[in-house]
């Protein structure tokens, strides 16, 4: 498969700025982080006459997981996520009480761990690559379509994610960072909040041995 057969929409929103991507092959797509904003992404989903198989999130924090319940009312779709980060996300309403987001999370009762899954997610049209990288969540994951690859929270346009949150390791997410600078420096990196930018050009705005554990 080439990459021009995957279409990929950033879908920004909500206090935090976070983004959601809506990735499809043809009519068939996943959501990935879908923070909030849900009539938005409902209505591009439309928009293009779209099967989403499932909802699939880089990490469990509040502004990632907002609109995951609703989402799945009006699609239907499977829910994956790390069970390292069901904690973190039992806890969104008082983090988001916390950061002072006024909006309260309807909180997935059920997920698909994806530490028990197989390294790839197949879906209709193209396949996700799993990539685990902890260090700004126990649980934290980034995924590989093609040429295409969605960092969350771990790897944003000018800097790496804070490991100062609950959950967050330095040391784990140094390793992290690390294991992202062995993949090709020409990937599409869309991460979880901040334009999307090519890793290379990203990984190049820092040293790594910044981010070595104390």
């Amino acid at each position: 498969m080439s990459n021009d057969d995957v279409n990929v929409h950033c879908l920004p929103g909500g206090h935090w700025r976070q983004n959601c991507y809506l990735i499809h092959c043809g009519s068939e797509g996943v959501v990935v982080d879908p923070g909030g904003n849900v009539d938005y992404i409902l209505k591009t989903i439309q928009d293009h006459r779209l099967n989403v198989h499932a909802i699939i999130n880089t990490h469990g924090h509040f502004d990632h997981i907002g609109g995951v319940v609703a989402l799945q009312e009006m699609t239907g779709a499977q829910f994956l996520m790390s069970g390292r980060d069901a904690p973190i996300m039992k806890q969104s309403n008082l983090l988001r009480f916390i950061f002072q987001s006024r909006e309260s999370i309807r909180i997935p009762a059920m997920f698909q761990d994806l530490d028990v899954s197989s390294d790839v997610l197949e879906f209709p049209g193209f396949a996700v690559k799993l990539i685990a990288t902890p260090g700004h969540t126990p649980g934290g994951y980034c995924f590989r379509i093609n040429n295409h690859i969605f960092t969350g929270d771990t790897l944003l346009a000018n800097m790496p994610g804070t490991s100062e949150l609950p959950g967050g390791n330095k040391a784990d997410l140094a390793s992290s960072i690390k294991k992202l600078g062995q993949l090709p420096g020409d990937l599409r990196m869309h991460p979880g909040h901040g334009r999307e930018r090519a890793l290379g050009e990203v990984l190049l705005n820092f040293p790594s041995d910044s981010l070595d554990h104390d």
